[in-house]
């Protein structure tokens, strides 16, 4: 043991600064995968800490004056012993369907259901020409804080306010507006996608603003309330507070289905994130492995002579593993403290808005846990190489003795026998031919590592190339229309007038009319069904991804998600049932499996059924219900501005068949929303492995120019001016990349497309990976000029090397 302390004492006060090299490189690029899969835990949980944090709402109880639904007390319900907690709030409709006005009293934003600010300030509740809107508004019409919000009410008696013109006629007064400061932007509880419907997009006003309004728009009141058992105790305090109706519905929203929607769609994203932590881990492993496999054979030169002087095999190993132990345990710190410093930056997205406590965040267990995989790791990768060397010493073989035998390199003498300049000859040789004894280069090492550096870095392009593909491409979703249309207020829920009106409509080429989310339940999975006809030009069909669409009255096409759910496959007999008709289950046959518009909050990609009409009547039986389409979807011509053709269609609708009609932009599901907002991530994730790939080929071109001195000092006798030197080692490095990319560019497409299948058929959407060639033409070059900046300065150090000296030192 002696001898093992004094031997690692000695190394660490000559190679010390190798060592700790070695250690923040490693220790910097595990520290890069640490912080992303610390940010996918982040991810997972930011939406669940947000609504512990802001002591969010469990349900919400509406109040609304006239018409089918019951009012109910209020004091009454807040004494109903679920009841934890509440605050009384109002809403007020406005003339944009997503857009309403909120108050904010009773505590409502501060004390209770807490808004997380995320820009300025809240509102002066003295003041009524401010407001506090919520991120999705401030994203859908570009506000910030400072811009105004100019938005139309709905007056309590109506437009017409029974004035006259001077000729008997009552005059029509336009509708009161509200021209708001916005002075802050804000995420509260129930506000984040996936929601559909109206009042999506929330504006919150001041009680001044609810004073001075009281009795001149309409509005209705809003108990938002906490429960004391949480979700568990919903379902009794639903049936309680509609026994209070009077024998009239009362109008509840349960929000925990749509938290659990935005939970899915965060989790899709953690997923993703964790994906690219792993992937990016066993990229770093693998480098790092040769990386250090570099550096134990650079240790082992003097092993022969250690092992002459008495060393055993085992103390050679022992002394490897120490060295191992210290350059891990400086890795692993350095690893630690990168994950930290990088935590700031996650999570991004959607859940960056609902992180409660942005900034700095030690996740201990992981970064513990860090710490300690990467020394081992490093242990591990060291022991295997250590072992093998060490017992090669113990047996009088010297280290790089092997490589005396070894060939020449077949292309640097092909090149010879071509007549290729000796600077391109010597460049491909050094890099090509790992030398003996002293002058011994790992190159298998480093090109081992450049190719898989090169491979994660095209497989990243690949990726985000689909991606990007996926994002542009509506129909990969499921989304094959301009618009939809349908009825927002009224008793009535179908087209009615508005189908002759959009099929005699200049504008639209494709129409189709049916129900977009039929409450269907397939076995026992409900999965909301598309069931459409095309009455005008040829609205593309669903994307049928297996099988066919279908065409009988008992056919249906089902999500990738949905078949999973029910442990189906196409072309078998499953029974389908309207569950709040008095209809009974009918058999359907699955004919194929398809890629459905995300029509339903609570739902997500990957899951509903494609029915025909007909088909959907067939199970509501003699219900009565689905008498006539409720939804249209229409396209229209090529080459019309959409946003303007369907503000024109809404304005026409609304002149001809009053105001309660939405003409609604198709929107993107939240799961491939918050997929965008990682788009970049894969590239960044593979930006740094390709810096690791450059420490890499830089580590090895110092190393060759400080061991092979001697060879360039022959160069330099032979004729060799500085500019020549220079260039072999440009060569070295140039040839070093060219190995690597002629492997690593292929494969890393096809690791990258397959990744892209495997994720598309996790979302239920249709897998078109695309090869970024642009891109894959742009990285060649690219990683040719990054190999000889990084070649500069060991180019640079070789051409000053003074032949003489080297030679008589020699």
């Amino acid at each position: 043991m002696a001898a093992l302390g004094f031997r690692l004492r000695a190394e660490a006060r000559s190679r010390w600064r190798a060592w700790v090299g070695l250690a923040v490189l490693i220790g910097v690029f595990a520290g890069a995968v640490l912080a992303v899969a610390a940010g996918a835990r982040r991810t997972d949980t930011a939406y669940q800490r947000f609504t512990v944090a802001a002591r969010a709402a469990d349900v919400l109880v509406f109040s609304v004056p006239g018409g089918a639904l019951a009012t109910v007390d209020f004091d009454q319900v807040r004494r109903l012993p679920e009841v934890q907690d509440s605050a009384l709030s109002a809403q007020y409709p406005t003339d944009q369907p997503a857009v309403q006005l909120a108050a904010m009293s009773d505590g409502y934003g501060t004390r209770f259901n807490r808004f997380r600010l995320l820009s300025g300030r809240l509102p002066d509740p003295e003041r009524m020409d401010e407001t506090a809107i919520g991120f999705t508004l401030a994203e859908s019409r570009h506000l910030r804080v400072g811009s105004t919000l100019d938005i139309g009410l709905v007056p309590a008696t109506g437009v017409d306010h029974g004035a006259s013109d001077g000729g008997g006629q009552a005059a029509m007064v336009a509708p009161p507006r509200a021209v708001l400061k916005v002075v802050g932007v804000e995420a509260g509880p129930g506000e984040f996608p996936p929601q559909i419907g109206t009042g999506t997009q929330p504006a919150w006003v001041t009680p001044a603003f609810a004073r001075a309004h009281a009795t001149d728009i309409i509005g209705e009141s809003v108990l938002a309330l906490r429960l004391r058992g949480g979700a568990g105790d919903v379902p009794a305090f639903k049936a309680t507070v509609q026994g209070m109706g009077g024998g009239k519905p009362v109008a509840i929203d349960e929000l925990g289905p749509q938290a659990a929607s935005v939970q899915r769609s965060l989790h899709l994203q953690a997923v993703a994130l964790g994906i690219l932590a792993l992937l990016g881990g066993l990229t770093v492993g693998l480098v790092c492995g040769q990386l250090l496999g570099r550096a134990t054979a650079l240790e082992s030169v003097d092993h022969p002579a250690l092992a002459a002087v008495g060393m055993t095999g085992r103390q050679l190993w022992s002394l490897g593993l120490a060295r191992a132990v210290l350059i891990g345990t400086g890795a692993g710190l350095v690893a630690g403290a990168i994950a930290v410093a990088l935590s700031p930056l996650f999570p991004i997205g959607l859940a960056g808005n609902a992180e409660p406590t942005p900034g700095i965040q030690v996740d201990a267990v992981l970064v513990v846990g860090g710490i300690v995989a990467v020394v081992v790791a490093v242990v591990l990768l060291v022991a295997v190489s250590t072992w093998r060397l060490a017992g090669s010493a113990a047996r009088g073989v010297a280290a790089g003795a092997a490589g005396a035998r070894q060939k020449p390199s077949a292309v640097a003498e092909l090149l010879a026998r071509a007549g290729s300049p000796p600077t391109v000859t010597a460049g491909v040789r050094m890099a090509l031919e790992p030398g003996r004894g002293r002058t011994a280069v790992p190159i298998r090492t480093t090109v081992i590592g450049s190719v898989v550096a090169i491979t994660a870095l095209a497989a990243a392009l690949t990726f985000q190339a689909s991606l990007s593909h996926l994002l542009s491409t509506p129909r990969l979703y499921g989304v094959t229309f301009d618009a939809e249309v349908n009825r927002t207020s009224g008793d009535d829920i179908t087209l009615g007038p508005a189908t002759p009106a959009l099929l005699a409509d200049p504008e639209v080429a494709d129409l189709a009319v049916g129900y977009s989310a039929a409450p269907v339940r397939v076995g026992d999975v409900d999965a909301g069904a598309l069931a459409l006809q095309v009455d005008k030009g040829t609205l593309p069909p669903p994307l049928i991804l297996e099988g066919r669409a279908p065409t009988a009255t008992d056919e249906v096409a089902l999500g990738t998600r949905t078949l999973h759910d029910l442990g189906a496959h196409v072309g078998q007999t499953v029974d389908a049932v309207l569950p709040e008709s008095t209809a009974h289950p009918v058999p359907v046959r699955i004919v194929g499996r398809a890629v459905l518009p995300q029509a339903d909050a609570s739902a997500g990609l990957g899951r509903g059924t494609v029915a025909t009409i007909d088909g959907v009547r067939r199970l509501a039986g003699d219900s009565g219900e689905f008498p006539d389409p409720t939804n249209a979807f229409l396209r229209f011509p090529p080459g019309a501005d959409k946003a303007r053709a369907r503000a024109r269609l809404q304005d026409r609708l609304d002149a001809t068949l009053g105001k309660g009609w939405t003409v609604a932009a198709p929107e993107r599901p939240t799961d491939v929303v918050n997929f965008g907002h990682v788009q970049n991530l894969p590239v960044v994730l593979a930006a740094v492995l390709a810096l690791l790939a450059a420490a890499t080929i830089g580590h090895l071109l110092v190393s060759s120019v400080r061991r092979r001195r001697r060879d360039l000092a022959v160069l330099k006798s032979l004729g060799f001016v500085r500019r020549q030197v220079m260039a072999t080692v440009g060569w070295q490095a140039t040839t070093l990349v060219v190995v690597a990319l002629i492997p690593g560019v292929p494969l890393g497409v096809a690791v990258g497309r397959r990744t892209w299948d495997v994720l598309a058929l996790q979302l239920g959407i249709a897998a078109q990976p695309i090869t970024p060639v642009v891109a894959l033409l742009v990285l060649v070059p690219a990683a040719l000029v990054l190999a000889n900046a990084v070649a500069a300065a060991p180019a640079w150090s070789a051409g000053r090397t003074q032949a003489a000296i080297v030679l008589r030192s020699e």
